[in-house]
């Protein structure tokens, strides 16, 4: 399988950073959690406020920056069957998603992913073992063949956000460009985001963004209810464009996401 030059989203160019945590804080590293103080770790890693609020010892813990993550968050809801001579939208999604992780993982960048339909979701933690992607893949394939028809209104942001602590190179695939509110880059640690459609040939003219779509007839994607003094509930919240590409089903999504990579502002 040809594999995607993900290289241009890190910050050093070494093979090997990464695959270590540390707990020392100091240039070049970034905050990744807490865990548990063992009588290995150096006391100048311990968190008091964090273990003065919890009763137990806890310690800092840092990765190289020099690693980018890639995260694949896809949407698994109805409209994703949609099928075209026993191939669906979920099974191009499917194809997109080994295509990234066989990059990621290629480059020593650890692959996480999400997978959301409605108010469920379940994610694969970050991995460098090609056998445990396979293994998330499979589940989502049997699970998917027994989900009810549902539709995802809005992309679970809340959940993404608690699961990205650090800068990270975030893909995500539906059957329509999701409505990204003003400020998602500070709120997912300034990551990288791309979006991906999943095209069908059926489709007449491309969808347009977020709130619009819904009076053309497609499936709303709407991200959040703003609650400001003087605003409705039902208006949308202010929304921002980020790069974007559409890989219709069928075909090979390689040169399609090398364009979008190789793209100016990538």
């Amino acid at each position: 399988m040809r594999v995607l030059d993900l290289s241009k989203f890190r910050n050093a160019a070494s093979l090997s950073s990464g695959r270590h945590a540390s707990v020392f804080s100091g240039e070049g590293v970034e905050f990744w959690g807490l865990r548990s103080y063992s009588e290995s770790d150096d006391s100048r890693a311990i968190d008091w406020k964090a273990s003065l609020r919890s009763g137990k010892t806890l310690v800092k813990t840092f990765v190289p920056d020099r690693e980018v993550p890639v995260w694949c968050i896809i949407d698994v809801s109805a409209p994703m069957g949609f099928w075209e001579v026993g191939k669906t939208r979920f099974d191009q999604a499917l194809s997109v998603f080994e295509l990234l992780s066989a990059s990621s993982l290629r480059s020593w960048n650890r692959f996480w992913a999400m997978a959301y339909a409605g108010n469920r979701f379940r994610v694969l933690k970050p991995t460098l073992s090609a056998s445990e992607v396979r293994r998330f893949s499979k589940i989502l394939r049997n699970e998917f063949e027994s989900l009810p028809p549902e539709m995802s209104s809005s992309v679970p942001w809340s959940s993404i956000s608690r699961y990205i602590r650090m800068r990270s190179v975030v893909f995500f695939l539906s059957d329509l460009h999701p409505e990204f509110p003003v400020g998602i880059r500070k709120m997912l640690r300034r990551s990288h985001l791309f979006s991906v459609r999943i095209a069908h040939p059926y489709d007449e003219r491309p969808p347009k963004f977020g709130f619009p779509a819904i009076f053309e007839g497609f499936f709303p994607k709407i991200v959040g209810r703003a609650s400001v003094k003087g605003q409705s509930e039902e208006t949308p919240t202010p929304s921002r464009s980020i790069p974007h590409a559409e890989i219709e089903i069928g075909k090979d999504p390689f040169l399609d996401l090398n364009r979008l990579l190789s793209a100016p502002g990538a």
